[in-house]
């Protein structure tokens, strides 16, 4: 459990600066993506790598299998989270009502596309190395930073859910001065 806690947390990082690079390229602008309001994560991505690794696991790194079946797990993960955010929490983090073949904006074929490419290349290259990392985590470090990271989900649950704006993600400190 505390792997994939350790995979979790590394993927939610790493997707943080994945959003934030795509969001410069696409705004001329840095700004800050993450999602929840201690750390700098986006918990879709931590969820996504290990959807993707465990639906994958049985192709072996053979491409066009890994391609589909990591595209269709993505896909699935990013479908629940945005039910998760604008269903229950009342937020709505992305919309693709903007491109093509979307479902209601929540997902859309040109990202599922990317996120069969990101799981082509997080089997084959990406995870191994981040294995090799999180298998050496001590468990004095792994639980201090599992504890905090679900407390920093359950106060960014509900802060979402309380204000309806992700807005208060970066706001929140602002509120009590």
């Amino acid at each position: 459990m505390s792997y994939y806690f350790s995979c979790f947390f590394v993927y939610s990082f790493f997707g943080c600066g994945l959003e934030t690079i795509f969001a410069l390229f696409n705004l001329g602008e840095l700004v800050s993506r993450k999602t929840l309001l201690l750390f700098p994560l986006c918990p879709v991505y931590g969820l996504g790598a290990i959807a993707i690794i465990l639906a994958t696991k049985k192709f072996k790194g053979k491409i066009l299998p890994v391609f589909f079946t990591g595209m269709l797990a993505a896909t699935t993960v990013e479908l629940i989270m945005d039910v998760v955010y604008r269903d229950i929490l009342g937020v709505e983090i992305w919309n693709y009502s903007d491109q093509p073949l979307n479902l209601n904006g929540r997902i859309c074929l040109p990202f599922a596309l990317a996120w069969g490419l990101l799981s082509v290349l997080l089997v084959k290259y990406i995870h191994p190395k981040v294995h090799d990392m999180v298998k050496n985590i001590p468990a004095k470090v792994n639980l201090p930073v599992s504890l905090i990271t679900v407390f920093d989900v359950v106060i960014t649950c509900t802060l979402l859910w309380l204000y309806g704006d992700k807005s208060v993600i970066e706001n929140v400190f602002s509120l009590y001065m």
